[in-house]
């Protein structure tokens, strides 16, 4: 099965035909030409006034599957990232229950299966995200879990962000953490400016993040990182 994909505009800073209108010829999904296509195809793609960019990845989708499926599941969501270009997406872990066990991090590989869409799993650092204790990250790793993190949680105690960087030298594993200090953003309802001044609403600074962009790497420093 071959498709030419005709006057599709290209973009990608690494390629020498970034901005350039090109035909390309796609085989058993991989591109085999580019430019002046001499070969025939099955089927054509006329892309005029459209653009062509290698695969998007997601490194924060939420999907509520587990638990919240009637918002929305592993199967729609990943149906939804594909036709938005999507090619991977990472799943933060808080569902209903969080994403915490071997079993729970099986269960999503399963149910993404024979998809387009790939899907990567994110384990939570520290159980149901509350900051608190920590999961099985090495068994998590082994299981399939790409990354680890509390997603919309920050991990908001320094003990336990400098513990889990250790922990995870082990297994050269990698930890997102969200950048919120909670008590600079607490009760906020928007960014900090003149329109949440000038709204009477209370604002969340960007020093928030500062500080704990700036926090996280101290640790990591002390850390070994």
């Amino acid at each position: 099965m071959k498709t030419l994909i005709s006057s599709a505009t290209i973009i990608d800073h690494q390629s020498p035909y970034h901005g350039k209108v090109i035909d390309l010829l796609i085989s058993n999904g991989k591109i085999v030409e580019i430019g002046e296509i001499t070969q025939k195809a099955n089927k054509t793609i006329n892309a005029k006034g459209m653009y062509l960019s290698i695969g998007w990845f997601d490194m924060r989708a939420r999907f509520g599957d587990p638990g919240l499926e009637h918002k929305e599941d592993i199967q729609s969501g990943l149906t939804a990232a594909q036709h938005g270009g999507f090619t991977g997406v990472a799943l933060l872990p808080n569902t209903q229950p969080v994403i915490q066990s071997k079993s729970d991090i099986q269960y999503l590989l399963s149910r993404s299966e024979s998809h387009l869409t790939d899907l990567y799993p994110i384990a939570a650092v520290t159980k149901d995200t509350k900051g608190e204790d920590f999961t099985e990250m090495i068994d998590l790793h082994e299981a399939g879990a790409i990354a680890f993190s509390d997603g919309e949680a920050p991990l908001w105690q320094a003990d336990i962000l400098l513990k889990s960087l250790q922990y995870l030298q082990k297994f050269d594993g990698l930890l997102i953490n969200k950048a919120e200090n909670l008590r600079l953003n607490l009760f906020g309802t928007m960014n900090e400016g003149v329109s949440s001044t000038m709204l009477g609403m209370k604002g969340m600074p960007t020093l928030s993040e500062d500080i704990a962009v700036q926090r996280d790497l101290s640790l990591l420093e002390y850390a070994g990182g």
